[in-house]
């Protein structure tokens, strides 16, 4: 498979990594202060994968007299910023994979044998074989990395199983 295919097969993954973080749960401590129809925790959402940004969900005072609160946002979105999406972790270790630098040779020497496998497999999608190739090849040498793991292992007094973490269900599939 050539490098543009497997670049191209990588743009197409979709999957949404978010961290909501509850900054202060709303209370009305101002006196007479009317609450909003549905309101929730004032949040810090940090957007992690593929749309990277951040926002800051909040109640806010509306202007005038009265003592209304309204929810309002604040966003930061890196594609809207910077004209572009950044792309995801695999996507820029296969592209910089033409031009390595820094610490990427060794992590490309070590997904190197899984990208393969998984560009021979003629079912499902690239990204997902060549990740589940990449989660039993670890297995398989941490079963077999000497000295102490290698001997619990062998003991029978631990297991060692692989596992791939769905980011749009937080459920984790067994390989």
């Amino acid at each position: 498979m050539a490098d543009d295919d497997t670049a191209a097969s990588l743009t197409v993954w979709k999957r949404k990594a978010t961290a909501p973080v509850v900054v202060a749960l709303n209370t009305l401590v101002i006196r007479g202060a009317e609450p909003a129809p549905g309101m929730r925790p004032n949040q810090l959402i940090l957007r992690i994968q593929p749309e990277e940004g951040i926002s800051l969900r909040f109640l806010s005072k509306d202007p005038g007299e009265g003592m209304h609160l309204r929810p309002v946002s604040m966003d930061f979105n890196y594609g809207t910023s910077f004209g572009s999406r950044s792309p995801s972790a695999y996507e820029t270790l296969l592209v910089d994979a033409k031009a390595p630098a820094g610490h990427l040779p060794a992590l490309i020497r070590g997904i190197k044998p899984a990208v393969i496998v998984a560009g021979r497999t003629k079912s499902g999608n690239l990204l997902d074989n060549a990740i589940a190739e990449n989660v039993r090849r670890q297995v398989t040498r941490l079963k077999t990395s000497p000295p102490i793991v290698q001997k619990l292992y062998r003991d029978k007094k631990i297991d060692i199983v692989g596992g791939m973490y769905d980011l749009a269900t937080g459920k984790v599939a067994l390989v």
